[in-house]
């Protein structure tokens, strides 16, 4: 009779749906979330189909399945571990990167766990209770996995993101007036501007700061395009301290100055190059300018804490304006970092950053961030951290980041 065959498939497609759901399949692949799914279903249904084909074979499957379920137990706990560590270690592909096999033998997984349930619930309760138990489990995977996600759209990337960084010639040039100050001097500086009677207790030797001064509005605007060096303080900060090198006599090595084939000399000449950019208590200064989503935040809490210029001066809000400008790429998002191509978590921090600065909805970089954000689903497909930015602002229920 062919009855108890599609009674005995149907258990094996609730138990493979409920296996997916609680195997995540998400991880087997970046753009399609049933392909896992699929494989799933079909394997525990045509095993527990043909678990009817002959006598006896009921079984065979509960203990069958029994294996699987402890096999799947014992290696559950590594799954990440498998897909984002020990696959490419089985062959050279790259971090991140899963052949078809890898993903087949990671399929695996839910494969193992369904017919666990299907063997187990089937064999011990027969295959209507088992039907009845599994349908409800059965039901919520759907929900999860077939519906749009609210706060899991995805693990670790399976697969490199095929688009390159490519940004526009730049045209927006931050104002005169940004002037670097160091080590004691930050201090000062700082106690300054926040003035609330308050000293620094903090260690000024190697602190940083840039600060704006409207005296020095002589400034000569410096040029900047990421696609020819993405780190924007470079050129500033450069000219700061050969400025300063200059004022205290020091010479500057011609810029054109043909190589010199002795090494005493070009060791010679790079000592001089950087004793120029040494700062007075002798650490050399680093611009940690990389991350494109950690300004954002600032800006955030800027906003939401009454925009006070103590915390952000006007001058300092058009700079950021600038700073986000210049390093929005030509398909309209941000990267993570300064480096990388587009992505959903730069694009939407960087957006709302844009936003909160001032920038209307209308602005030309508004207008393609936004295109780049829904063209890629939406603010709801963003990072965690994104997340939180947006609930924090208001924008987001605190149920979109909610793990």
């Amino acid at each position: 009779s062919m009855a108890p065959m599609v009674v005995d498939t149907a258990v094996g497609v609730l138990a493979g749906l409920t296996a997916v759901g609680m195997t995540k399949p998400k991880h087997l692949g970046q753009a399609t979330k049933i392909g896992g799914g699929l494989l799933t279903l079909v394997a525990a249904g045509a095993y527990c189909g043909l678990c009817r084909l002959s006598p006896g074979t009921d079984q065979v499957a509960l203990g069958g399945a029994g294996l699987a379920c402890w096999v799947c137990l014992l290696s559950m706990n590594y799954w990440d571990n498998s897909r984002g560590e020990l696959a490419p270690r089985w062959r050279a592909l790259g971090v991140g990167n899963l052949s078809f096999l890898d993903e087949f033998l990671l399929s695996l997984h839910p494969v193992a766990l369904a017919t666990a349930l299907a063997g187990l619930i089937g064999g011990l309760c027969g295959p209507v209770v088992a039907m009845v138990l599994l349908f409800p489990a059965a039901t919520v995977a759907a929900i999860v996995l077939f519906g749009r996600p609210a706060s899991y759209p995805g693990s670790a990337r399976v697969r490199r993101i095929e688009r390159l960084p490519k940004w526009p010639v730049c045209k927006a040039s931050v104002e005169p007036g940004w002037v670097f100050a160091e080590a004691e001097e930050s201090h000062s500086v700082t106690e300054h501007l926040v003035d609330n009677g308050h000293k620094l207790r903090g260690e000024p030797a190697g602190r940083q700061i840039w600060h704006f001064d409207p005296t020095r509005t002589k400034q000569t605007k410096l040029p900047f395009h990421a696609g020819d060096n993405p780190n924007s303080a470079d050129l500033l900060f450069r000219r700061e301290r050969i400025t300063h090198w200059k004022a205290k006599g020091g010479s500057v090595p011609k810029a054109q100055s043909t190589p010199s084939t002795d090494p005493r000399e070009a060791a010679r000449r790079g000592v001089e190059f950087y004793s120029m950019l040494q700062c007075e208590d002798g650490h050399w200064a680093g611009d940690y300018g990389g991350p494109m989503f950690l300004m954002p935040g600032m800006v955030i809490t800027w906003y939401v804490t009454g925009r006070s210029e103590a915390m952000l001066s006007p001058a300092a809000t058009r700079a950021m304006s600038v700073y986000i400008r210049n390093h929005q790429q030509v398909d309209g998002g941000w990267g993570t970092h300064i480096e990388s191509p587009s992505t959903m978590f730069g694009s939407t921090l960087n957006y709302v950053a844009l936003r909160l600065l001032g920038a209307p909805a209308d602005d030309e970089a508004c207008v393609r961030g936004r295109d780049f954000i829904r063209e890629h689903g939406g603010a709801l497909y963003t990072s965690s951290w994104a997340k939180l930015w947006l609930c924090v602002l208001g924008v987001m229920d605190w149920r979109g980041p909610n793990p």
